[in-house]
């Protein structure tokens, strides 16, 4: 190994120091880097940095959805006018052309959020969730699961499911209305953003309300 190589490996195994306050040089620089920071004395620098990472990321996982959903949307109904022209029915009779989208709207909007949850039904934008670990060894169907296993849900697959949807592969927002399925993660056929404590922080919050908000927007202005 030569002499850079040893420096190079000596810098990133650089200890922490208990109560500085400062992350490893490695992570410094990984956070760093993330944040494009450079050598800018105005830049943040250690935990701060950190932090700054970790809003990023969360702000970005939060806009991704909603886009992507509102593409997915979109693209769906183009190949499906029929859908498109009772989405524009139910918009024009609860909002109309004279005023701007509000989200209070939402509750009178039921076709609209049938698609939305149509869209994220065919179309979860994270295939297999957050990863999980189980503390202790299980039985599932047969098969051992041994302590500390790091475990992805297929949710493509179980919403593509036939035991779980009639017609999985096909866009029917209908099969939502009159239906209490939620996006939550309650009703364990339709989990597009997990469940349980590793579901995504955000959704109970704005998951539905943005999607739809944005997917009326798209069909209002398009009309």
């Amino acid at each position: 190994m030569g002499r850079q190589d040893q420096e190079e490996r000596a810098q990133a195994e650089e200890p922490d120091h208990t109560g500085s306050g400062e992350l490893p040089k490695r992570d410094r620089q990984a956070a760093q880097g993330e944040l494009h920071l450079g050598e800018s004395s105005q830049g943040l620098c250690g935990r701060d940095a950190l932090t700054g990472w970790r809003e990023q990321n969360l702000l970005l996982a939060g806009t991704n959805t909603s886009k992507g959903t509102v593409e997915w949307a979109m693209s769906d109904m183009i190949h499906c006018p029929g859908v498109q022209k009772k989405a524009h029915e139910e918009l024009d009779r609860i909002v109309g052309r004279n005023r701007c989208l509000e989200e209070t709207d939402l509750k009178n909007l039921p076709y609209i959020q049938a698609i939305v949850k149509e869209v994220l039904h065919l179309h979860p934008l994270a295939t297999t969730g957050l990863p999980h670990s189980n503390p202790g060894t299980s039985q599932l169907a047969g098969y051992t699961i041994t302590a500390n296993t790091t475990l992805l849900v297929n949710i493509w697959g179980i919403h593509h499911d036939p035991a779980n949807w009639s017609d999985p592969k096909s866009f029917c927002p209908e099969r939502f209305l009159g239906s209490d399925h939620s996006i939550l993660g309650n009703h364990f056929d339709l989990i597009p953003f997990g469940s349980g404590q590793r579901r995504s922080p955000r959704v109970a919050h704005a998951g539905l309300s943005s999607a739809s908000i944005r997917v009326e927007g798209a069909e209002w202005a398009g009309d």
